[in-house]
């Protein structure tokens, strides 16, 4: 299990005023000071006092966090547009200006972003990339430029300074887990997942095989992929899967976009379904309350802005921060969304 940075993130949440993707599995932690050899302390003491003094001083006085810069992978999605807005508030509120940009699902654009971001002068890059395997080149720039790297929601496989995320493996178990619990260890399972070619998406999806075939009575039926996780595609798979008849008890879906598009066409069709996908944000916990999703994986982003703009900071002052930072999971439903305590 991933190490979870619960008390860490918790503390995040409460310090900014905000309305609101190579693991490791233990996280990173700054190295200790060893303690010094008590007879050399006896024979530079004069030393000591000196470096003590010294240590007190900042080492540049008028370094300052003036401009930072955020590449999406896409800004067009409810939950990475909400995340923008969250990160201008809050640099607003600290006083720090923020390039953002959108990489529109292209991997070229995003690094030549980057390279942009950090010729006009931003001091710290924040990165949600598109393809976790394909950011050398921005580890690259950022370590010539001496450009700390803090990437969220996920890992990358090239190098970084610091990352806020989660185990999408555990974000798949979880929604297996919950599916299998919804039907009593006993039922048909489709799979309704985002671009493949991504491997978030990848793991996520096998986490939940490996939770389905734990169970002889769980059946996956069929595998689909809602391109993109558009909310239109799935719409169009989910039509096709009621059409042919395929008897299907319950959905695992990658995002509440794709969720709620199957979850809206079963319900149209009078055909009871338990649908899961993960975010939990506003239209998804309406359509949980309304009956068309069944529950999602509680992911606010919020909790990434927070932890993104507490790395940036800690990273451009010489702060220690651990390398790997892990959010907190949990699931929201009918049964608790009543009296959920959202972010």
């Amino acid at each position: 299990m991933k190490k979870k940075m619960v008390a860490l993130l918790l503390t995040l949440a409460l310090s900014f005023t905000l309305a609101g993707c190579g693991k490791t599995d233990n996280a990173e932690k700054p190295a200790q000071e060893s303690a010094p050899v008590e007879e050399e302390a006896e024979t530079e003491t004069a030393d000591a006092e000196e470096t003590e003094e010294e240590a007190d001083v900042p080492a540049d006085p008028e370094k300052k966090l003036v401009k930072i810069g955020w590449s999406s992978d896409i800004l067009s999605s409810n939950f990475t547009s909400g995340m923008a807005t969250k990160f201008q508030e809050s640099c607003d509120a600290l006083g720090i200006e923020i390039e953002m940009q959108d990489a529109n699902r292209d991997m070229n654009l995003q690094i030549n972003q980057v390279e942009n971001m950090i010729a006009n002068g931003c001091q710290v890059i924040i990165l949600k990339p598109y393809d976790m395997s394909a950011c050398e080149p921005i580890s690259q720039a950022c370590t010539d430029a001496g450009v700390p790297l803090v990437v969220i929601c996920s890992d990358i496989t090239s190098d970084y300074d610091c990352a806020i995320m989660v185990s999408n493996e555990e974000i798949g178990r979880m929604k297996g887990e919950a599916i299998v619990e919804a039907l009593d260890g006993k039922g048909n399972v489709a799979i309704l997942n985002g671009t493949l070619s991504q491997q978030g998406w990848a793991e996520q999806a096998d986490g939940a095989k490996a939770v389905f075939a734990e169970y002889p009575d769980i059946t996956v039926v069929d595998e689909q992929v809602a391109e993109n996780n558009d909310q239109a595609n799935a719409i169009t798979v989910a039509e096709n899967w009621i059409t042919s008849n395929m008897d299907i008890d319950a959905i695992w879906c990658s995002q509440d976009t794709v969720a709620m598009g199957a979850g809206t066409s079963f319900k149209e069709a009078g055909l009871d379904v338990y649908v899961i996908g993960q975010g939990g944000m506003e239209d998804a916990q309406v359509a949980i309350k309304n009956g068309t999703l069944s529950a999602s994986v509680y992911l606010p982003s919020s909790v990434y802005v927070n932890g993104a703009m507490q790395a940036v900071q800690a990273l451009f002052y010489g702060e220690p921060i651990e390398k790997n930072l892990y959010m907190e999971l949990s699931i929201l439903s009918a049964d608790n969304i009543d009296t959920f305590e959202f972010n």
